[in-house]
């Protein structure tokens, strides 16, 4: 055995020899197919490579060029053409990249030379014309020529292939190069492998040798040791292989029968119950989480290891230690009441119920834990374990997923707080505008009316002032409109009076549907789904009606190819929680109005500013901004919320809430007193309380010439002068609302208060200082909207005269707060102007 020993190991050390003899030679075949592949890798890695990305980047550049020009044309916006000119100056630049790194290539030179000059014709004869034209401001011109797919195809068309034509010949130089770089390596590898053949040659004597002298002894040796170290004692281990090998397993057999035999006196001297207590010790000690075990008397009978380092001591430091010692000194009397009633009755605790403690490190740190308690039943008595587990890092990740919730929650929050204030703030900017718009276009619709008499009687002898009749009948039409604007800037500052009244808003949506689907066409599918119980709400139904209308437009336009919008209701609870996430929402009960399109949606920035008057999505000429910011304003002036979600290339819902009323139904509300054809006075005096010069002759010029005294105040002191003179006869007080130092409401307190007989008509087209908050006049109050027309005011007069006057309520100061302010965009001389009046005084 030894002879062959030693010849192994000769044997060993002449394939040694021989093997590094081999691999020097192959080595040098191998570095001479090397030198040689150097360079075409050197050509493939420096070149080629190179030229390849950058083709591919040059076909991109074009593409993102042609892109840039087609949005440029089709957004019909002319403007500096700084990213054109940046992508050219980027072209220009890869293609000489790509004439350096192919030089000496004629194929690729050739093609490249194609595919620029396919680019330059595509900047002459496309991009050119239509840049040019566009710098000339004629976008219509530019699309065309950009639509006109026969001459602009082909051009782009010959880019792709004269681009993907340059590609393929990289391609091909790469493939030649890679080639001649394989059949250099394809040596080396050759020489490799047959360096590894003689190995393989030289080595498998040997190996034959060692397996059968060497390898198999000992793989049996060690499939017998496995065996018994798996518990299988009775194989013995075989004896075989050279003499140290043998002698090792005739020691090993040795110990296997000597453990055997210790095996089989340690089975009979156990009993079944301390088999079981040496299992659990086994499950205890290795259990996942810290683990003690308590005897009656609270000391510490047992702990594994994880206990003594979450503790901070040794396991051996807990044994026989008072439990309570484990535990900030103020808990320790809690934590003995749980011991005592536990050993009482010791029931399992289902999951979820843990004991919450505070644990006491031996440093004297609290740290936060969670006890599972259960029953060891043991000959000699019982214990409880506790399974305790530090909870502290989880409290940790648990308050900091509480505080990055609270933090976005208070983001959001602030978000809409920000919306709510600066939609607030444009609604007292736009109400005051509106004020003095009011104001001027009731002069000019005023006048105009005065020129189309006047007018009207001379032309019926004169025919050439009929163009002057059509000059005037344009001037009233632009007027008109002008008044409509306004008092949509009206609505949406809630600044409007509005008659409310108890609606089902089922029944709203379903008398709106037939108008709605005639202004949606065919091409929509309008689909309502009702809620069967909705609640009743409080609402103008013109203003609802005018909210659905501006809405389903809205929806219309987002999907001009088609598409569903859905209007469904339904009962919505808001509680606290809820309520304190949406700026002007109050906890209660609201019936929701959903309407929903398959539109193209909006973005964020879009939808931050959809309500915001004259902001507007639409080509120019095809809407006035103000559709949202009117329906805005009518659901706050309800007290209600509206919210909007939108996604990009999926569609929008619009959802409003408006509160619940648990009132019913009453008859319509009566209409105005109706008065006859004869509006004409009677020599009545009225008196007049003005603040505009304009508006203030024009209303005294229309009373005046129907048969009325007027008696002129151009503010409210002077108003009040007068009606404190006995000798001023005054059947009805006609003042306006917004004035400076004194509300028209204030005038009207302190004359009831004089003249308790007297009725007051109030005008003005900014009644917000004797509206409630949702916009309903108050009690004992009647208006005359600016602009009004002088049949209008006429007839209201009329009615006023004939109507008894709230005296009381008037002159009690029964108005909307014991201050108000108003703020008007500008005063006397375009200052700004703000007025606060203490009606107590």
């Amino acid at each position: 055995m030894e002879v062959r020993k030693g010849g192994i190991w000769r044997r060993v050390v002449l394939a040694s020899v021989i093997l590094l003899a081999l691999t020097a030679a192959v080595l040098t075949v191998a570095l001479d197919a090397q030198a040689g592949s150097r360079a075409d890798a050197r050509e493939l890695a420096q070149r080629m490579m190179p030229a390849a990305a950058a083709s591919v980047d040059l076909i991109e550049l074009y593409q993102a060029q042609q892109n840039w020009l087609r949005d440029y044309v089709t957004a019909g916006h002319p403007g500096p053409l700084t990213t054109f000119d940046g992508e050219s100056a980027q072209i220009q630049g890869t293609q000489d990249q790509i004439a350096a790194l192919v030089r000496g290539h004629a194929p690729i030179m050739k093609q490249l030379d194609a595919t620029t000059g396919a680019y330059q014709a595509w900047l002459d004869d496309i991009a050119g014309p239509q840049l040019a034209i566009m710098a000339q401001g004629d976008v219509t011109l530019a699309q065309e020529l950009q639509a006109d797919t026969a001459g602009v195809r082909p051009v782009i068309l010959s880019i792709r292939s004269y681009g993907a034509a340059l590609q393929a010949q990289i391609a091909a130089v790469q493939q030649s190069v890679t080639s001649s770089l394989s059949q250099e390596q394809a040596t080396v590898l050759y020489a490799l492998v047959a360096m590894c053949i003689v190995a393989v040659a030289i080595a498998a004597d040997r190996i034959v040798a060692v397996w059968f002298g060497l390898v198999r002894p000992s793989r049996a040796m060690r499939a017998a040791t496995d065996a018994v170290a798996a518990g299988d004692y009775g194989t013995q281990i075989p004896v075989g292989g050279p003499a140290e090998l043998a002698d090792l397993a005739r020691g090993i057999e040795l110990m296997r029968t000597e453990l055997v035999k210790a095996l089989a006196a340690r089975e009979r001297a156990l009993t079944s119950r301390e088999r079981a207590e040496q299992r659990f010790r086994g499950l205890f000690d290795g259990a996942p989480d810290p683990m003690i075990a308590v005897a009656p008397d609270g000391s510490i009978a047992m702990a594994n290891a994880r206990a003594g380092r979450l503790f901070g001591c040794a396991t051996a430091e807990l044994i026989g230690r008072e439990v309570g010692t484990l535990v900030p000194e103020k808990r320790r009397e809690a934590l003995a009441r749980e011991r005592r009633a536990y050993f009482a009755a010791p029931v399992p605790q289902p999951a979820g119920a843990e004991f919450k403690m505070t644990g006491l490190r031996g440093d004297g740190g609290e740290f936060p834990a969670e006890v599972t308690l259960s029953a060891l039943p043991l000959g000699r008595g019982m214990l409880v374990t506790a399974a305790i587990r530090d909870v502290s890092e989880r409290r940790a990740l648990d308050a900091e997923r509480e505080r990055l919730r609270a933090a976005a929650e208070q983001e959001r929050f602030e978000g809409r707080v920000r919306q709510f204030q600066r939609l607030e703030s444009l609604g007292q900017l736009v109400g005051g505008v509106a004020h003095d718009f009011n104001n001027l276009l009731n002069v000019i619709e005023g006048y105009n009316e005065f020129a189309l008499k006047q007018v009207t009687a001379v032309a019926r002898e004169d025919a050439r002032l009929e163009p002057v009749l059509a000059d005037i009948g344009q001037v009233r039409v632009a007027a008109q409109q002008a008044i409509r604007v306004t008092r949509q800037l009206l609505t949406f500052a809630r600044h409007e009076a509005t008659t409310p009244e108890i609606i089902d808003l089922n029944e709203a949506v379903q008398d709106a549907g037939q108008l709605l689907r005639r202004a949606l066409g065919e091409h929509i599918e309008l689909t309502i789904a009702p809620e069967p119980a909705l609640w009743r709400v409080t609402a103008d139904r013109g203003q609802l009606e005018q909210v659905l209308v501006n809405l389903a437009v809205n929806a219309r336009d987002a999907m001009p190819g088609g598409g569903q919008l859905t209007i469904d209701t339904g009962n919505a609870g808001v509680d606290d929680a809820l309520a304190s996430q949406r700026p002007g929402l109050t906890p209660g009960r609201y019936a929701r109005l959903r309407v929903s399109d398959t539109g193209t949606g909006m973005d964020q920035a879009t939808v931050d500013r959809v309500f915001e008057p004259f902001f507007s999505t639409k080509p120019k000429g095809r809407g006035t901004g103000l559709g949202l910011a009117t329906v805005y304003g009518i659901v706050t002036g309800a007290r209600g919320t509206i919210d909007i979600y939108s996604e990009v290339g999926i569609g929008t819902t619009v959802s409003v809430l408006l509160p619940a009323t648990e009132e019913r139904a009453g008859p319509d509300p009566a209409s105005r007193p109706v008065v006859g054809d004869d509006v004409r006075g009677h020599g009545e005096t009225i008196l007049l309380v003005e603040d505009e010069a304009s508006m203030r002759e024009l209303t005294r010029r229309i009373l005046a010439d129907h048969g009325y005294r007027v008696c002129v105040a151009d503010n409210g002191a002077d108003a009040v002068r007068r009606a404190e003179d006995p000798a001023q006869p005054v059947d009805l007080l006609l003042t306006d609302v917004v004035m400076p130092e004194m509300l028209g409401n204030e005038v009207a307190a302190r004359v009831a208060a004089l003249r308790p007989q007297v009725p007051t008509l109030f005008i003005s087209g900014y009644a917000q200082p004797i509206l409630d908050r949702q916009g309903v006049l108050l009690p004992g109050y009647d208006i005359l909207e600016k602009p009004f027309t002088e049949a209008a005011l006429l007839s209201r007069v009329r009615t006023a005269l004939a109507r008894t006057p709230a005296s009381a309520d008037l002159a009690g100061g029964q108005v909307r707060s014991r201050h108000s302010s108003v703020n008007r965009s500008t005063g006397r001389g375009g200052q700004p102007l703000k007025v606060t009046v203490d009606l107590t005084k």
